[in-house]
């Protein structure tokens, strides 16, 4: 439910294409497919130009490339004929899986803290990040506390005897630095000069908006590409559709943050609520809801709303104020304090930001 905020610079779009290291003569190969009518009547000239088109126009290449390879009336595959054409002519070039998915994965690692990789595009509810993993050990004195007899052996100078010391050490207590070993300078510069192997890992899956499985020409295409959760991914969109330019977050055109608005809605004696989603009817928002199971998801977040509400009582406006004087410092610094920063940042990625914002401005909290 947020939008995707990318790098105005052109530069986003230049280092993609340099990721993706498609080939001169793959390019060329590329050049065969301009005379198809898909193409022409999208006004695509080249690869590159297909690979960081618009989300907007992307959807018009969808729709055509659809009209020309339809499914049959009331089926979601193919025939088989169809499917064979497909497969020889267009998704042997555009190959993700086989070649590009793990180059497009890393660009997006490198672009997280730039485009706030923090928590699934379309739902909100999961986080989604990169991390660097160290593996089993992540530094020296970590090594040392916690290698086994096998492991301790296998750093050069380091004896069985050697070993043995640093295990009957460490039973006693934790130790706390190299240098209370009681070895040779040698040893134990060895010791603090280990290196331990890292790699960039990534906590997401990358959906493709407009499925790859239905139009593969779309399957490198830049803002056809969400960041998000296994299960909004894998387990609720799969191979949906949702045909509307405003309900991806890579268009500029998005607005389910905006129209989808959280409410309360509180029973006769007001001792619980509901919580219920309203939104504008016949623009495709019910579908948007229904595919990410975001009314029983969010629902079972309600805890989150509750949470506002009691501090809410226990912090109205005059007491803050008060703390506020007592502590010498803004009075809106005091409600980040209680209530959390998140609800009062224009675009914050948070989890729950947007129930949780929306429900601050539906009790008076901002």
């Amino acid at each position: 439910m947020l939008k995707i905020k990318y790098p105005e610079s052109k530069e986003f779009e230049v280092n993609y294409i340099k990721t993706l290291n498609i080939s001169k003569d793959e390019k060329e190969r590329f050049k065969n497919f301009l005379n198809d009518k898909i193409f022409k009547d999208c006004k695509i000239n080249s690869l590159d130009q297909l690979l960081t088109a618009p989300f907007e126009e992307l959807l018009e290449i969808y729709n055509l490339y659809m009209s020309k390879y339809p499914f049959p009336e009331g089926k979601k595959k193919r025939d088989e004929g169809t499917k064979r054409e497909i497969e020889i002519k267009y998704e042997k070039f555009f190959k993700y899986q086989i070649t590009y998915q793990s180059k497009i994965a890393k660009f997006f690692m490198n672009y997280s803290k730039t485009l706030q990789l923090k928590t699934c595009y379309f739902c909100n509810i999961e986080y989604i990040n990169t991390f660097i993993n160290r593996g089993e050990y992540h530094s020296p004195i970590d090594f040392v506390n916690n290698a086994t007899m096998e492991e301790l052996v296998q750093i050069n100078l380091i004896t069985e005897e050697n070993a043995n010391e640093i295990i009957q050490k460490r039973k006693n207590k934790v130790i706390g630095s190299i240098d209370d070993l009681n070895f040779t300078k040698g040893k134990i510069n060895n010791l603090k000069n280990l290196n331990f192997k890292t790699s960039q890992e990534n906590h997401f899956t990358l959906d493709h908006f407009l499925p790859k499985a239905n139009c593969p020409i779309l399957a490198l295409s830049l803002y056809n590409f969400v960041p998000s959760c296994y299960s909004c991914n894998s387990k609720f969109k799969q191979s949906e559709v949702l045909l509307k330019s405003h309900l991806s977050p890579s268009s500029k055109d998005f607005s389910v943050a905006d129209e989808i608005k959280f409410k309360l809605f509180f029973t006769e004696n007001r001792k619980d609520f509901n919580l219920i989603m309203r939104h504008p009817k016949d623009k495709g928002y019910e579908d948007y809801i229904k595919t990410f199971k975001l009314k029983g998801r969010f629902s079972f977040h309600k805890g989150e709303a509750r949470e506002l509400l009691m501090k809410k009582r226990k912090y109205p406006q005059s007491r803050i104020a008060e703390m506020a004087k007592a502590i010498n410092v803004p009075s809106g610094q005091v409600k980040k304090d209680i209530f959390g920063k998140a609800l009062f940042e224009d675009n914050s990625k948070e989890s729950m930001s947007k129930l949780k914002k929306d429900i601050a401005k539906d009790i008076g909290i901002i």
